[in-house]
């Protein structure tokens, strides 16, 4: 499998370095929201503040938009489960395993169809 390699960011120092991606293994539903759509699922690689890295089980293209869902594995004091929705760009593509770059995120409660719901502030620009 290609090592991704999430895109730089700048430092104080003026130079620049990869953002940390953690390994975490959760579930990811997504929708391409350009040209031919298409919804499916898949397991996270690596997560980070800003990118993400799945396998899923078809190949996609790059530079589709796509808007997806993780099932956090953290919830909120009172037991409440949550759900990460973030949108993004498709950076790069090895067989079946995708990098997206987030443009937007925000952790929601759970709710009952994660891919048909759509939050108002995550729509497409």
């Amino acid at each position: 499998m290609k090592q991704f390699v999430a895109r730089s960011r700048p430092t104080l120092a003026g130079g620049s370095k990869p953002p940390r991606l953690y390994p975490l293994d959760l579930s990811v539903r997504y929708k391409i929201l350009d040209g031919r759509s298409g919804t499916g699922s898949g397991r996270t690689v690596r997560v980070g503040s800003r990118n993400l890295v799945f396998s899923t089980d078809r190949v996609l293209e790059v530079n589709r938009k796509i808007r997806f869902t993780l099932d956090w594995p953290a919830a909120l004091p009172d037991g409440v489960a949550l759900r990460l929705w973030a949108l993004g760009t498709i950076e790069a593509v090895d067989s079946n395993v995708v990098s997206v770059a987030f443009s937007g995120a925000e952790f929601r409660t759970c709710g009952s169809n994660p891919v048909a719901e759509s939050p108002q502030s995550l729509s497409v620009r």
